[in-house]
């Protein structure tokens, strides 16, 4: 019996969904305001990233209430998590990091890891859409 019969004669019914609904069903385009806890600084800071999704591209500044300024790249890794490889731009304290990112509704949750002028550093955050 051919599969289209017997998924009719079960009452089964078959969903196709376009590989392109489910690898990028949220853009993370925009600028996100937050706190990021970091090891090496007591507290936490303020950091404001602004962040451009092209495809599975995400590409983004980075600025915390310190004077850290970042670049950085990275890809999607699921609809709702991605990587980026930020880059410290500030002269005096260059260094070079790892963040996971998860989006959940309006908010972004991290976590990383990198090296600095302070030494190895780790660390958390989290932070909100601005509309």
């Amino acid at each position: 019996m051919p599969i289209k019969n017997i998924a009719i004669s079960l009452g089964l019914s078959i969903l196709f969904v376009s590989s392109s609904v489910i690898a990028n069903p949220v853009n993370v385009s925009g600028r996100w305001v937050g706190v990021n806890y970091a090891s090496k600084i007591k507290g936490p800071t303020q950091v404001t990233m602004t962040l451009k999704q092209t495809d599975q591209m995400v590409m983004g500044k980075y600025l915390a209430a310190t004077g850290v300024a970042k670049e950085g790249k990275g890809m999607k890794t699921t609809p709702k998590t991605f990587k980026i490889r930020w880059r410290n731009t500030a002269l005096k304290c260059p260094g070079k990091y790892v963040y996971e990112y998860t989006l959940n509704g309006d908010q972004l949750t991290w976590m990383f890891v990198g090296e600095d002028c302070l030494g190895i550093e780790k660390g958390h955050g989290y932070a909100k859409r601005e509309p």
